[in-house]
């Protein structure tokens, strides 16, 4: 019976990469390594994905007129929501559901760049115009309506620094073994 069990888990396991090798092909761009989770809803046209990157299970990657661009060696947990737009609602003569995508103003969507080496908690949502800076952290449930520090750490609804990762000294010798 165990033998049958680890079979069939290695078998899900080989179809997972399967099924991310034509998921990449979907991208803007999609670097090596890539981890696709189960049940992510991604619009693909408008993301571009480093070397490896994890999306966890459930990601959300919205983007209509603006792009979700993800550096190297990103983690992103579960349920993580990335959202580059707002929805217009000030079109005269027209009920906010009947507003389509070609009455969007530019100022509705932007950018969301995620740096390297970042690492994003369970269920936070990261909203237009955000650049989460290299080595960032932030933590589970966070809404990030601002773009963080490099290699700090931050959390909270809205999303404040919480502490950097390292102190000034601990800092330059990181950066210095990183480049080697």
């Amino acid at each position: 019976m165990k033998t049958i069990y680890i079979f069939i888990k290695n078998i899900k396991r080989i179809m997972r990469k399967i099924i991310n090798l034509f998921k990449c092909k979907l991208f803007e761009k999609c670097g090596h390594n890539i981890h696709i989770g189960k049940h992510c809803i991604i619009d693909y046209k408008n993301v571009q994905l480093g070397d490896n990157v994890s999306l966890g299970d459930h990601a959300l990657l919205m983007s209509t007129n603006a792009k979700i661009i993800i550096g190297n060696d990103v983690m992103l947990a579960p349920f993580v929501k990335i959202i580059t737009g707002n929805h217009t609602y000030d079109k005269v003569g027209k009920t906010m559901r009947e507003i389509t995508i070609s009455d969007k103003k530019s100022s509705d969507d932007a950018d969301v760049i995620i740096e390297d080496d970042v690492w994003i908690g369970a269920d936070v949502v990261i909203l237009k115009g955000v650049t989460i800076s290299k080595g960032s952290i932030i933590g589970a449930g966070s809404i990030v309506t601002k773009s963080t520090q490099p290699y700090s750490i931050y959390a909270g609804n809205p999303a404040k620094l919480i502490k950097m990762r390292f102190d000034e000294e601990m800092l330059i010798e990181h950066i210095r073994i990183m480049r080697k």
